[in-house]
Order: structure tokens, then sequence, then C-alpha cells
């Protein structure tokens, strides 16, 4: 039968062969989760449209749409959320298009909601197109702006439109092909 201190040693090489592999195994950066959001469930403001399973923003008009999501239950709080928008052109030649947010609500149960674009980033407005090559635009969502921090429930809204008065906007029709919401989880 072995010894007090021997079967000591067994298991604190155990726990210590255990904890090194669960430490050597972690992974290098958060994991992260997302969800897509169907493009048919959106506000549109003419003068865009819904064909099939795409929004169409036409070259005047200033087209736009709003759609909501809620953080998910599985969101780490107070993390960056992606929105994450694929788009494409059918114009004959390169292109570009104003595509830029002109919304954003926060609302959280208990709270006022609150209208305002601080805490969302999208980097240039203009999105290069080459004809027929699905291109994504991303912005992120911060925590803080009015409504203190980001948590799991909190209900977004979120604008985004063409800019077709924009010299720089030269793209025929562009178009929607989904919103994929990619998030931070614990």
């Amino acid at each position: 039968m072995p010894t007090f201190a021997a079967r000591f040693r067994s298991v604190r090489f155990k726990i210590c062969a255990f904890g090194c592999l669960a430490l050597w195994a972690a992974p290098a950066s958060a994991e992260m989760n997302s969800f897509a959001h169907p493009v048919q469930a959106v506000q549109l403001f003419s003068p865009a449209a819904v064909t099939g399973t795409v929004i169409t923003l036409q070259n005047s008009g200033g087209p736009s749409f709003l759609f909501t999501f809620v953080l998910p239950r599985d969101y780490a709080a107070n993390k960056e959320v992606n929105i994450v928008i694929y788009l494409s052109t059918i114009s004959a030649s390169a292109c570009q298009a104003r595509f830029a947010p002109f919304e954003l609500i926060r609302k959280r149960p208990g709270f006022a909601a609150v209208s305002s674009l601080n805490g969302l980033r999208g980097g240039n407005p203009l999105v290069n197109f080459s004809p027929e090559i699905i291109r994504t635009k991303t912005f992120a969502l911060l925590p803080g702006g009015p409504l203190a921090g980001q948590k799991p429930g909190d209900a977004i809204t979120l604008g985004l439109g063409r800019a077709t008065d924009d010299e720089n906007d030269t793209c025929a029709s562009v178009f929607v092909h989904a919103i994929d919401i990619r998030y931070t989880i614990p």
C-alpha cells in the first residue's frame, strides 16, 4: 500500500498536469458568436426596396433602412459588437457608394431610450466596389455614449443609408445581401 506522501505526490502531479494543460489550451483571444438579421425584417425609407432576398438601394433619392436587434444573453457585457453588412452592385465598372449610419437608438429596460451616434464607428463611408463582387462594410458598436455600458438584453436600432447626393457616390443600385451581428462571449 502506498504511503501518504506517495499518494500526495501522485495527486499533486495530476492537479498540476490538468491545470497546466488547461492553461496551455486557453484560446489566445476571446471567443466570438454571431447571428444573422434577416434583410426582409427592416423598415425601408423610399426609394429603398426589398426584392426577394436583398435590399435594393437605388442611386437617387437617398435610400435607407432601419433594423433592430437585441444583444443576446451570451453576449459579454461592455465588449465591442460588429455589425457586418454584405453589399454588391450591378455597375458595369468599378465604382464607389457612400454608405453611412444616420440613426442609432439604444434601449434598455428601466431606462429611457437614447438616440445618438456616439459609440458607433464605421470608418470611411465610401465603399469601393468591383462589378458583382460581394463587399463587406463593418460598423463597430462600442459601449458607452449617453446610455452607460452595453449589456445582454439591450435593444439596438441602427439606421443605414446611401448618400446618393455625394459626388463620390458613382454606383448604380447597391444591394444589401446580409446583415451579420458578431459579438464576444464570456
